[in-house]
């Protein structure tokens, strides 16, 4: 984890601690521990559009949620973030000759991850069993793209985003211990930068190069439900990168990347 992501987390705890203490209601403190899969798929395409490199696998996923009141009684609350995500997945591309031709190339790329979240939102209540809240906050993510995973021709990417997210997600109870939820949320991308170290290649000289792709609006979805304080979700998330300016004759194309995930979680209360 590098020092950005080490500064956020720092952060997050450091808002947590005494926002959560200061809320004197029962159950002021929701806490979720989840663990779940992320079903990846990673393409990027030429000036024209057409794909020329799809990565896809299963990666593994494990973190918690944190959501709580600020005040007593008041419908205002915040919910902060934090899962690691790590795994393999199937590499399906080329290799460009020095005659400018492109030669079929198959792997594996490493993938490591971790996402931050902060948001605030505030509670109506539509109905006695139904909660409608719209969302505003930040989110930072890391990611790291070990290509070939060691093999001559792999090399390494690190990427780093900070969105702002906005939107809103639901809750309607069903039963007195069963809840249905689910949120959407856009995300901005505020600022993206991308390393790409190609010392297998040029060896141990100046071989990192720092690209900035463009940013597009992404979409989050996730929905599912909760019984008896276990929760099981499925989730959708989207995003799309617009190709970066040349650096060294080396570019990212046109980029996205689409996740569908699933999650198994168990909630607990701390009454304040």
């Amino acid at each position: 984890m590098n020092h950005l992501t080490a500064i956020i987390f720092i952060a997050l705890l450091g808002l947590e601690l005494p926002v959560s203490l200061n809320g004197q209601i029962n159950h002021s403190f929701r806490i979720t521990l989840n663990t779940g899969l992320k079903f990846y798929n990673w393409s990027e395409y030429d000036k024209n559009s057409t794909q020329n490199l799809d990565e896809s696998g299963t990666l593994f996923l494990v973190g918690l949620s944190a959501t709580y009141n600020f005040i007593t009684g008041s419908n205002i609350y915040t919910k902060s973030d934090i899962y690691f995500y790590t795994g393999s997945v199937d590499y399906d591309g080329y290799l460009q000759n020095d005659y400018g031709t492109n030669t079929p190339y198959k792997t594996e790329t490493g993938y490591k991850g971790v996402e931050l979240l902060l948001n605030f939102g505030y509670n109506f209540n539509i109905t006695h069993n139904f909660i409608l809240a719209p969302e505003l906050g930040f989110e930072y993510e890391y990611w790291n793209r070990d290509l070939g995973k060691g093999d001559k021709h792999g090399y390494k990417e690190t990427y780093n985003v900070f969105f702002m997210d906005f939107g809103f997600n639901g809750n309607l109870r069903v039963v007195p211990k069963v809840l249905i939820f689910m949120k959407f949320l856009g995300e901005i991308p505020l600022s993206i930068s991308e390393s790409v170290d190609l010392s297998p290649w040029e060896g141990s000289g100046s071989s990192v190069i720092d690209l900035t792709p463009g940013s597009n609006v992404g979409i989050n979805f996730e929905s599912g439900v909760i019984a008896y304080n276990i929760s099981l979700s499925l989730y959708i998330d989207y995003l799309l990168f617009s190709p970066s300016k040349l650096n060294r004759n080396i570019f990212q194309p046109e980029s996205d990347r689409s996740i569908f995930g699933v999650k198994l979680g168990y909630t607990f209360y701390i009454k304040i």
